[in-house]
């Protein structure tokens, strides 16, 4: 069932939970006046076996590893808070987007919270439905069991005319475009697990492909056609967005550690290279110096992996051709603290559909007072949403959320 506002508690401090699949990063963050601050972070690295791929296999470590986590970012802070924001960790997410409309029984009347969440919910049966034939499409298997995990309303029409918070406008004519997000139950219940042994309030469970996007609402590039590629260690995801409306996102089975294993076989095959350089020297390099001797072992390997990349992300934006060309381009993920990847995947673009692409990190959106680093990237976005629900918590008519309007358990 959604939550209404109204079932929001208050908070003035949080908790930001990122899982990944190779670190938990944690983000204790306060909200005074409507600013967010931070006041402590840490990131951990837990034990490959707590989760394969994006699915959690060890309860248990993985909240060990999360309470270690939240220790060590809270050793200045006095009152550790209870409340936290996570992600939703599933290697199966499907997303439905629905584009309905309707004719308001009083034009003069002034839209409510409680009418679009009615209209939402008459829409929840059928898109469920479309979720179930997406299961069996993408995974082959018609029996997994799915939950609504998000809905998120991307835009909204009034009379023609697009409102960014329709709160308190009038008309007669509705359109308005939701964005459901679904994951199997089985990795939902486990999420409810890990929650339950950190015996902490739940603000909201995110799917991970919502947050990339919230970095840019407050930016000029808000209303632009935007992608956005962030590179995990054990998938990558691409977000599509136009207009400031989410059109699609994918989730791949590919990431940093298979350029990581792939190196790895350079190093027992070439053992002569004493390992000289690692994972992180060779991505700190240039382009051109990967041509180098001392750096032409791994070129082979470093032009595949992001070749794949690229090319995954086109086959994407292709799928979606009818509304989208490839304009700004947000990256994110550990891998681009080094200067390699995002020249490696320029080049390509350049080679692919030779026009110029904006190219730029999501640190490069977020506020430099935060000091925020590529590796917190997710848990700086969750900390957005959470702020933002507390906004609308307080003051309703400020504004609508974009991008997590509702919350299912």
């Amino acid at each position: 069932m959604g939550f209404r506002l109204s079932t929001l508690q208050e908070y003035n401090r949080f908790i930001a939970i990122d899982i990944g699949s190779y670190k938990i990063r944690v983000l204790i963050c306060e909200i005074k006046s409507g600013e967010l601050t931070i006041l402590g972070r840490a990131s951990v690295r837990q034990a490959r076996s707590y989760t394969i791929g994006w699915v959690i296999t060890d309860m248990h470590g993985v909240a060990e590893t999360i309470r270690r986590a939240i220790d060590i970012a809270s050793k200045n802070i006095d009152e550790v808070p209870e409340d936290i924001i996570i992600t939703l960790l599933s290697d199966a997410l499907i997303s439905d987007t629905v584009t309905t409309q309707y004719i308001r029984g009083d034009k003069d009347s002034t839209l409510t919270m409680e009418e679009i969440d009615a209209m939402i919910k008459k829409i929840e049966s059928h898109s469920f439905d479309r979720a179930r034939t997406k299961i069996r499409t993408q995974f082959g298997s018609s029996e997994m069991e799915i939950r609504l995990i998000s809905s998120t309303l991307t835009s909204i029409y009034i009379d023609d005319k697009r409102i960014m918070n329709p709160i308190g406008f009038t008309g007669k004519n509705v359109r308005f475009t939701v964005l459901n997000v679904f994951a199997p139950t089985s990795d939902c219940n486990v999420l409810r697990s890990v929650i339950s042994a950190l015996d902490r309030k739940t603000i909201s469970i995110i799917p991970p492909p919502l947050v990339l996007s919230k970095i840019i609402e407050r930016t000029e590039n808000i209303l632009d056609t935007n992608t956005y590629l962030d590179i995990g260690y054990s998938h990558t995801t691409i977000v599509i967005e136009v207009r400031g409306e989410i059109v699609t996102f994918h989730t791949l089975p590919i990431g940093t550690s298979l350029l990581e294993q792939e190196i790895w076989k350079i190093w027992a095959e070439k053992w002569f290279l004493n390992r000289e350089h690692t994972l992180v020297d060779i991505l700190a390099i240039s382009r051109e110096k990967l041509e180098q001797k001392k750096y032409a072992w791994y070129q082979s390997v470093i032009e595949a992996f992001f070749a794949l990349i690229t090319d995954s992300l086109l086959a994407t934006i292709e799928r979606n051709s009818d509304t989208m060309i490839l304009k700004n381009l947000f990256l994110s993920g550990w891998i681009f603290l080094g200067k390699l990847p995002l020249e490696m995947i320029r080049y390509h673009l350049s080679h692919t559909i030779h026009k110029d692409v904006v190219l730029e990190t999501l640190v490069e959106k977020t506020d430099e007072t935060l000091g925020i680093t590529s590796e917190y990237i997710t848990a700086y976005g969750l900390s957005l949403i959470a702020a933002d629900l507390l906004l609308i918590k307080k003051d309703p008519l400020i504004r609508i959320l974009r991008y997590v309007l509702y919350q299912y358990e």
